[in-house]
């Protein structure tokens, strides 16, 4: 047959399908420090927005 009879790879392979599930679930969760970059961004005054905008283009 096709398996080993000394080693059968079922423990090596569970450890991978549960590696890459767990990277998974971390690649799926949400980043809340963009999220709060998002609302400082959002809640700054629309004049300093302008102004910030204006020196990063400057700058470039």
């Amino acid at each position: 047959m096709w398996q080993s009879e000394a080693w059968n790879g079922q423990e090596a392979a569970f450890r991978f399908s549960l590696t890459v599930m767990a990277v998974l679930i971390f690649v799926v969760l949400p980043d809340r420090d963009l999220e709060e970059k998002a609302r400082a961004k959002d809640s700054q005054p629309a004049n300093r927005r302008a102004a910030e905008t204006d020196k990063t283009h400057e700058e470039s």
